[in-house]
């Protein structure tokens, strides 16, 4: 099988959140792999994560819009889309809440 991605994928074991509904709801995710480009999330409720969602990276403070590019029962791979937020450096009130989790 022929590898199409532009940057190689980094394993990696760390917690992260899909976040959707105007930031209201979340979900708790497992990244089981990470590049500059996107993400492979596992959660027991992956089918619940829309296909239009932010990724919050707890390990860093950061949303970043993402898409589904790929579903399987428990698994999600994800295309980040724009630029990256960090939480930590803006003051918008919505991401108020991320400071804490």
């Amino acid at each position: 099988m022929q590898e199409r991605r532009e940057h190689n994928r980094r394993r990696t074991l760390k917690a992260g959140k899909a976040v959707y509904g105007d930031f209201r709801y979340t979900i708790d995710c497992i990244v089981r792999d990470l590049t500059p480009k996107g993400v492979r999330l596992k959660s027991e409720n992956a089918a619940e994560i829309p296909n239009d969602f932010f990724f919050y990276d707890q390990s860093d403070g950061s949303l970043q819009r993402s898409e589904v590019v790929w579903r399987t029962v428990n698994e999600i791979g994800v295309q980040f889309v724009g630029d990256r937020i960090n939480i930590h450096e803006t003051h918008d009130p919505r991401y108020a809440r991320f400071k804490y989790m």
